[in-house]
């Protein structure tokens, strides 16, 4: 076996004839890493230019996978710090929650929206994501 080969039995790729689209293809990639342990917990992952060299796509194609996981409780973003993987999958109490309005959100062509106004771990009770502020209000 060449050593390329080899390499390339070691990093999933993006398969740009394939149907799907690149940045679902590169967030199970990222989902890969994650849950085989080589993302590592309360290590930065690779930043956004490190891994468009690594896997050919664009910085949109990069963020678009990792906003996934950050959506999907796998991966969290610091600010300033990085992005890193979750230590327990992050529970969104609030998906599919909508802001009601006036008019019972019923009006065509409105937007709702929703204000999250803090964030618990679901393995730990009562830690508040931001402890300095205390508990969220709801």
């Amino acid at each position: 076996m060449m050593h390329s080969e080899a390499v390339s039995l070691h990093n999933k790729t993006i398969d740009r004839f394939n149907q799907e689209k690149l940045y679902i293809q590169l967030t199970r990639i990222f989902l890969e890493e994650i849950k085989s342990g080589k993302w590592q917990l309360n290590q930065r992952i690779p930043s956004e230019e490190e891994l468009c060299k690594k896997y050919g796509v664009s910085k949109i194609t990069v963020r678009q996978a990792v906003n996934n996981l950050v959506s999907d409780g796998y991966l969290m973003k610091l600010q300033g710090k990085g992005t890193f993987p979750a230590g327990q999958r992050l529970q969104h109490p609030f998906r599919g929650i909508h802001h009601l309005r006036r008019d019972g959100g019923t009006r065509p062509g409105g937007v709702a929206t929703t204000h999250l106004r803090g964030m618990r771990s679901a393995g730990s009770p009562g830690s508040a994501s931001h402890p300095a502020r205390g508990p969220p209000t709801l």
